[in-house]
């Protein structure tokens, strides 16, 4: 009888590990290393705290887009906003995106943006537009959005980005 409860308990175990997703044990916590919600761009700070999508939900934020995001080694998305005090009409969203691997990252920057304009100071590879911004390096590719009539704000994005980009290891 004993035999049969310890084997039970250890097939018990291995099913309950075997459903552990340890790709994305951590995922999380890196990805939201790279966003201090202290930061404060010229006067632009965080409105909220960071919001995380993952695979399940990814579709809330990208309807009709996600799949393709999920089938290129998608793992979690973080979106935070940034507003000015006293600023109403203009904002700026970040979004990093975590994948499996560098090739994941770029394949979808790559699908994103079409080709490589610049790099950063640390050498990621960026493309701007308007007041859209997009990089990869490693397995991120960010996007930094401005919205708002103010010119200045493609210096800051430019600004945000660096700083993302010094955090990403």
């Amino acid at each position: 009888m004993i035999r049969i409860n310890l084997w039970i308990s250890i097939v018990a175990s291995f099913f309950i590990l075997s459903q552990i997703d340890t790709k994305n044990i951590g995922v999380e916590e890196n990805v939201s290393d790279l966003i201090d919600s202290r930061d404060d761009f010229c006067g632009y700070y965080a409105k909220d705290k960071p919001i995380v999508y993952n695979k399940d939900n990814l579709h809330q934020y990208i309807d009709g887009g996600a799949l393709i995001y999920i089938k290129n080694g998608f793992n979690k998305l973080i979106t935070h906003e940034l507003i000015k005090s006293g600023d109403t009409l203009s904002s700026i969203t970040i979004e990093i995106y975590c994948f499996d691997s560098l090739k994941d990252a770029k394949d979808i920057f790559l699908y994103e943006s079409g080709k490589e304009n610049f790099k950063l100071p640390g050498g990621a590879f960026c493309r701007k537009s308007g007041g859209l911004l997009q990089f990869h390096k490693g397995k991120y590719f960010v996007k930094i959005m401005s919205f708002g009539e103010e010119k200045h704000l493609q210096n800051i994005l430019v600004e945000i980005a660096g700083t993302i980009e010094a955090r990403i290891e």
